[in-house]
């Protein structure tokens, strides 16, 4: 990992949560790429979080976090034009306020029983997917500690801002 981008993160995450530098334990999510945004984790080493929170270094080196309210929207301005329906959907998980915290599902196998809960509605649990000419992503998320399921329809307005929509299975 780039210490730099590392050292970034770090500090922003102990500005926000008043952690020590030296209880800032910052982590590289390898499998989300897009563009030239990176995206990371960050935990405490002494106290751990119900939820670790999320940040992402954009071009230009800006780092935005998950309590930024317009983070999602600069990420998919800075990051977005290429990535795939998967990618947006992590970005609207992970980082618009509306969407909650919760897993992004690719397989109904992740959250079998949720999966079969929401079979009986008539939702079948399937990868994120856009519609829309690309300025719609359709997800399922599952919250694990409160075991809800949901599915999210967040559409990309012409201004840039974020429409999400969560129905909860």
């Amino acid at each position: 990992m780039d210490n730099d981008a590392a050292a970034k993160v770090s500090q922003l995450a102990q500005a926000e949560y008043r952690w020590q530098a030296s209880d800032t334990v910052v982590e590289r999510l390898d499998r989300l790429t897009a563009g030239n945004c990176a995206f990371f984790v960050v935990s405490h080493r002494r106290a751990p979080q119900s939820h670790d929170p999320s940040y992402a270094l954009l071009p230009g080196d800006e780092v935005v976090s998950e309590s930024d309210p317009s983070a999602a929207s600069k990420i998919l301005d800075a990051c977005g034009s290429q990535s795939d329906a998967g990618i947006w959907a992590e970005v609207i998980a992970r980082f618009h306020p509306q969407a909650g915290r919760g897993k992004v599902l690719y397989d109904a196998k992740e959250a079998r029983v949720a999966a079969e809960r929401a079979a009986k509605s008539g939702h079948r649990v399937s990868p994120p997917a856009f519609s829309n000419n690309r300025h719609t992503v359709e997800f399922f998320s599952m919250n694990f500690e409160t075991s809800k399921l949901y599915r999210i329809r967040a559409t990309r307005r012409d201004d840039g801002s974020i429409a999400v929509e969560k129905l909860s299975l």
